[in-house]
């Protein structure tokens, strides 16, 4: 079980295994909340995801168009909103939504996880993952 603990990543094939594991939940995750300090690894977790979904676009992250489109994923780089998420909700139904830098928005998320990424050198995580 994943949830609740506190996993140490030492690699890109670890954290494409988390984001694996991570869409296997069940139930079935619709908000994917990424939490962590600038390069802490938040876009290339949603890049590993898309992999899984089968997306073969390049991931890079929204900051100034806030928000990218692909099909079974939405990525939302919420770093320069704040308050809710109104003008993304017509994306929801059917996707994934992967946000990063979630704290700054008013929204109370149900059928979440959060995922915060804490940096311990440059080439090793430590992950939370919470549900909420």
């Amino acid at each position: 079980m994943l949830i609740g603990q506190n996993l140490t990543v030492k690699s890109q094939a670890e954290l494409a295994n988390l984001a694996k594991k991570i869409l296997e939940i069940k139930p079935k995750v619709k908000f994917v909340l990424l939490s962590g300090d600038l390069g802490a690894g938040k876009t290339t977790f949603v890049k590993y995801l898309a992999t899984e979904l089968g997306i073969s676009q390049n991931i890079t992250s929204p900051t100034f168009n806030y928000m990218k489109n692909y099909d079974g994923l939405i990525h939302i780089d919420a770093y320069n909103l704040s308050g809710d998420l109104d003008e993304f909700e017509d994306f929801f139904e059917d996707n994934i939504i992967a946000i990063e830098w979630f704290e700054n928005l008013s929204v109370n998320f149900e059928n979440a996880l959060i995922i915060n990424i804490k940096i311990i050198d440059q080439n090793t995580r430590e992950i939370k993952i919470e549900r909420i």
